[in-house]
């Protein structure tokens, strides 16, 4: 089961993109031959979804820069205790994501 587990993040990590498709279905058979039902099971989610994780091994996307942001608005929302308007909160995250430098009077 190790094996397969690891044999599984072979795919994001060392196999050549261009032989993703093969690989992940390869991999899907030994997970459904293996007799464990939590990787049959697994096989089959992977089965439903293979055209989306082929396609993230291709082209390298991710989603986590979008998730970083996220992160941060929530760190935002939090430290402000609640805004009370939408535009306090959509003002707080253009401040702090956008990467611009504010100094302080007391800073020069």
């Amino acid at each position: 089961m190790y094996l397969l587990k690891e044999e599984l993040r072979d795919l994001f990590q060392i196999i050549d993109p261009g032989q993703a498709r093969a690989y992940l279905h390869s991999w899907i058979q030994r997970a459904i031959g293996s007799g464990n039902n939590a990787f049959r099971s697994l096989a089959q989610k992977i089965v439903r979804h293979s055209d989306g994780i082929v396609a993230a091994v291709e082209l390298g996307l991710s989603n986590s820069r979008s998730e970083g942001v996220n992160t941060k608005i929530r760190v935002i929302q939090r430290r402000g205790y609640g805004h009370p308007k939408a535009r306090s909160l959509a003002t707080m995250i253009y401040l702090c994501c956008s990467g611009i430098q504010v100094s302080l009077p007391t800073q020069r």
